[in-house]
């Protein structure tokens, strides 16, 4: 609906001319009217649509698609009642509407009403974009993951519309657009939504599951919820960059658990340890690092101590790659050796070779897997909670890790590492003293 203002007052300053809004509603009489006297303006709807006027004509048939599966559509005219003021109207759709779809085009990137609507979605946690042309989004959502629309030609059984309507499913919950037939009066099913944690200072629910924030001292982590599940471990022998210690082997973990939506920040460190050891500080957003193994050991138990309720610790490896993978069984959580690359993750950007150049980025700067996960490829290692050691080759249920040895499992690759290393399946290790400006770590909170 982008740009809805705009469009208002240009046919408004020519009401009387040849394109005034009495010529426009004519002209799309047939069309318009059934749509404005059948909608009620106090209806939620659905979806809201932000886009600019100029590619209303391309959006037509995604508009078509979307209420064919049964959706109501907040867009354009026919979404206006007659008689209502379009800035409230417009103000009250793309604040109630149950998700909001921002198609990113050529026009929109520079239509500060389709920004101005994109940032309401994106502060709800219902935003999902589209892009129509080959354009980078504006600063502040080139981070989020959009949906590829430049080719699509209204096929419903396209990966990206189908990926577009699970999403919607997933925030819409059941379509509300007007049946066909008349509705049948019932007692409406309980829904049962994962209650608010007794640690954490919010909870809510987007396109990625379920969310708890910790407060400590006024420094938010948010944590996701992991559901328990099965999966396999390690990497198939034709996996590109594979090693032997991937065996692959079944596992299955009975409980879930909560685990930081990011590496922990240099600000969290801070806040609890009263320093801040990191070789990068260009921001305290910035994920901390030059931490060993046993440093995060004395981090957690403090951070324990100052947090009533929680029993916080690191992931052991076989959770670590159970979040990581969220579901996919590919080399990355986004797909196979060709659809790496620098917009998706902070390495070096070779296959086999390093970069001593680089440096760690902001967390949450790359997009975050579907859990809702970002950099558990890339940017820095993560240490994990266990000893290092071979796999078995049989399944195994909620496995600890090997119960000998020194060195600790670390996960995920870093700015410094080359692609290979950043696989969901490959395995490092380092000593429990060790120090590097790669190497960082994210916070596993228990049920």
């Amino acid at each position: 609906m982008g740009e809805a203002n705009q469009r208002v007052a240009q046919v408004s300053r020519s009401r009387n001319g040849r394109g005034g809004l009495a010529h426009e509603l004519a002209a799309n009489m047939v069309y318009y009217l059934p749509h404005l006297c059948s909608r009620s303006p106090n209806r939620m709807y659905d979806i809201f649509l932000s886009y600019s006027t100029q590619d209303r004509e391309r959006l037509m048939p995604l508009v078509k698609a979307l209420e064919q599966q049964g959706w109501s559509v907040f867009w354009d005219h026919r979404s206006v009642p007659i008689g209502k003021h379009w800035q409230q109207v417009i103000g009250k759709a793309v604040s109630e509407s149950r998700c909001v779809v921002v198609a990113w085009s050529a026009s929109s990137v520079h239509s500060e009403w389709v920004i101005e609507e994109a940032i309401e979605g994106k502060h709800r946690g219902v935003l999902l974009p589209i892009r129509l042309d080959d354009v980078k989004p504006p600063f502040g959502f080139q981070i989020v993951q959009a949906g590829n629309f430049i080719t699509w030609g209204g096929e419903t059984n396209h990966a990206d519309f189908t990926k577009l309507s699970a999403q919607i499913h997933t925030l819409v919950g059941e379509k509300t657009a007007t049946p066909s037939a008349p509705p049948v009066i019932s007692t409406p099913p309980v829904v049962t939504r994962p209650s608010k944690p007794a640690w954490a200072s919010a909870a809510g629910d987007d396109q990625y599951g379920h969310y708890a924030d910790l407060n400590v001292k006024g420094i938010i982590q948010r944590f996701r919820q992991i559901k328990p599940g099965t999966f396999l471990m390690g990497s198939p022998p034709s996996e590109p960059g594979r090693l032997d210690s991937e065996t692959q082997h079944k596992v299955i973990l009975t409980q879930g658990f909560w685990l930081a939506d990011t590496a922990c920040t240099q600000a969290l460190w801070q806040t609890v340890m009263g320093n801040n050891p990191a070789h990068f500080k260009g921001s305290p957003n910035n994920p901390v690092e030059m931490v060993s193994w046993n440093d995060v050991q004395g981090f957690i138990q403090k951070l324990n101590s100052l947090v009533t309720g929680v029993s916080l610790r690191l992931p052991t490896e076989a959770e670590w790659e159970y979040a990581c993978r969220a579901g996919t069984t590919s080399a990355f959580s986004f797909g196979g050796k060709d659809d790496l690359n620098l917009d998706r993750v902070n390495y070096s950007g070779k296959w086999d070779e390093w970069n001593t150049n680089g440096k760690t980025r902001v967390v949450g700067s790359y997009p975050p897997n579907a859990w809702g996960l970002h950099e558990m490829h890339g940017n820095v290692w993560e240490w994990c909670q266990d000893c290092y050691g071979s796999y078995p080759a049989e399944p195994v249920t909620n496995p600890e890790g090997s119960q000998t040895g020194v060195e600790r499992v670390v996960r995920g690759g870093s700015w410094y590492d080359n692609g290979r290393y950043c696989r969901s399946a490959y395995r490092f290790r380092g000593g429990p003293v060790y120090r590097g400006s790669n190497c960082g770590f994210r916070l596993l909170l228990g049920h």
